[in-house]
């Protein structure tokens, strides 16, 4: 009788569920901008940054070349990152 009486005791007790803590932290400022940028100087930049032959690979995606720049994507962050 005691292997019977060990399987059907139950826990009585229930866990609820458990929230994870979080830490209270600032939240991220942003960088500060290193020089005033306009649109043309962005512009400007970016016309420096491109390539032709990025620009031709860029037909093989679907996007048309017509008014593309022809910047690979990581310039363009840094570009973005740099600016603020």
């Amino acid at each position: 009788m005691g292997k019977a009486m060990a399987a059907k005791k139950v826990s009585a007790k229930k866990k609820g569920a458990t929230t994870a803590r979080r830490s209270v932290r600032s939240p991220k400022r942003a960088a500060a901008p290193s020089a005033a940028y306009d649109v043309a100087s962005v512009i400007a930049e970016l016309k420096r940054l491109s390539s032709k032959s990025y620009r031709a690979g860029m037909s093989r995606f679907g996007i048309p070349a017509d008014n593309a720049l022809g910047v690979p994507v990581g310039q363009i962050q840094k570009l973005a990152k740099k600016i603020g």
